[in-house]
């Protein structure tokens, strides 16, 4: 796994070849010429990485056995480092690009939308249907009628192979 800093962001004329020239290196140096290879692109929060992120993304065009995991989406906190969750995004994506280029496994897609929604209340609510509420509500409370509970569905068919990890995002408000 290759993750290289903002220091070079700017040498993408010679960057590449230099890479190309490591990667070789290494390979021969450890004996391995089909060493498998991932390098990580830089943040995209600011507009001066985009060419290197660029070159970066044709590693794979120039070097055999060789992968790139993207920083989209990735939130930096100083524009440049990656947030406690960005770098478990890119560990994940960093895994996924290891188990495609080992196994074969293929990464479909980051998103699987709800497919159904609703939530419930107990007590004298139990046989009401919330289905048409803009809202999904979750409480807990001691007192019958006001415990609400919400269900997602997630339609999973479309998905061939393994999952190997999944996350939950909830926007919500407390009230």
């Amino acid at each position: 796994l290759w993750h290289q800093g903002e220091s070079n962001k700017n040498d993408t004329l010679t960057y590449l070849s230099k890479l190309q020239s490591l990667i070789t290196d290494l390979r021969d140096t450890l004996g391995m010429p089909n060493l498998p290879f991932i390098a990580g692109q830089i943040s995209q929060l600011r507009p001066e990485n985009a060419n290197f992120n660029k070159l970066i993304k044709t590693l794979p065009d120039s070097v055999a056995n060789t992968g790139v995991v993207e920083s989209y989406g990735l939130i930096a906190f100083d524009s440049t480092h990656f947030d406690s969750e960005g770098q478990r995004i890119l560990g994940r994506r960093y895994a996924s690009k290891v188990l495609e280029m080992l196994y074969g496994y293929q990464h479909v897609q980051d998103t699987i939308w709800v497919a159904e929604d609703a939530h419930v209340q107990d007590g004298s609510f139990a046989d009401t249907n919330f289905g048409t509420e803009d809202l999904l509500r979750v409480k807990e409370a001691t007192t019958s009628g006001y415990t609400r509970r919400t269900y997602l569905k997630f339609n999973l068919q479309g998905i061939n192979g393994y999952i190997v990890g999944a996350s939950l995002k909830i926007n919500g408000y407390v009230n």
